[in-house]
């Protein structure tokens, strides 16, 4: 089967035209760009709108993950500190078991309550006491949290006023 050279040209000419444009496609849109000023008008604005938005996206991602970083290095302070620093107290009773111990007086059977202060917030007057966040003015067994200061807190149960401390 033989091809005449008018059958061939036609079947090879738009595949030599489409390579043409692929090859000289950058050339040929900017030859053309002249011909339409309000086209490369339009593709300037696009494209610096485009630029102006992933520049915002970029941006935020950057914001989010100084957050997460943040969030991170909190969490690792916050571990560190319960591992460390909360458990110097007055007085140690461990959180699982917070049952009184008993003392006698008399034919009475009277409890004694041990408090432990963990963590404070001073100036959000909240405390974790013995496992419990509490305010100033709460109650926690039979004692009231009178003040919350930034290593100590004050409280006044049955015995008095009665300070606890945190590093001590």
């Amino acid at each position: 089967m033989y091809l005449s050279n008018r059958e061939l040209a036609a079947l090879i000419s738009p595949l030599a035209v489409a390579g043409a444009f692929y090859f000289m496609s950058t050339p040929i849109i900017e030859a053309m760009s002249g011909y339409f000023p309000a086209y490369n008008e339009y593709t300037n604005k696009t494209l610096s709108q485009k630029t102006a938005l992933y520049l915002q996206i970029e941006s935020q991602y950057s914001l989010y993950d100084t957050i997460i970083e943040q969030e991170r290095r909190r969490a690792e302070s916050a571990d560190w500190i319960a591992g460390e620093l909360l458990y110097s107290h007055v007085r140690v009773a461990p959180s699982e078991s917070l049952e009184a111990m008993q003392t006698h007086e008399g034919n009475q059977t009277v409890a004694e309550y041990t408090y432990r202060v963990e963590l404070l917030f001073p100036k959000e007057k909240i405390a974790l006491v013995n496992g419990k966040i509490v305010k100033e003015g709460d109650r926690i067994h039979d004692a009231t949290i009178l003040k919350i200061g930034s290593d100590s807190l004050l409280l006044k149960n049955k015995k008095g006023l009665q300070w606890l401390y945190l590093f001590k």
